[in-house]
């Protein structure tokens, strides 16, 4: 019975972790969803897109970093290619 309740415990706790990370992510998905809302409502479609991106301005800097490195992997390559086609084994 003592091995029971030390188990339940442990359980309670992360289930309402689990809980309280789900509620704080649809509190961020809600927050999202209105600045759409309230843009739709003041300019028609753009407005809802200029919403949603005033909404989801701390992810805007990491996704524009995410496209820029993808991009300049091209150039890494290319900028690599004379010491792999030039190089000398000493």
């Amino acid at each position: 019975m003592d091995e029971e309740k030390g188990l339940v415990l442990p359980t309670r706790v992360e289930t309402g972790a689990s809980a309280a990370h789900t509620i704080k992510g649809a509190i961020k998905a809600g927050k999202a969803i209105s600045g759409a809302a309230k843009g739709a409502a003041a300019g028609g479609p753009y407005g809802a897109v200029a919403g949603a991106v005033w909404a989801g301005r701390k992810h805007i800097g990491k996704i524009i970093a995410v496209i820029i490195i993808l991009l300049l992997l091209p150039v890494l390559f290319v900028l690599m290619l004379p010491g792999l086609i030039f190089r000398r084994s000493g």
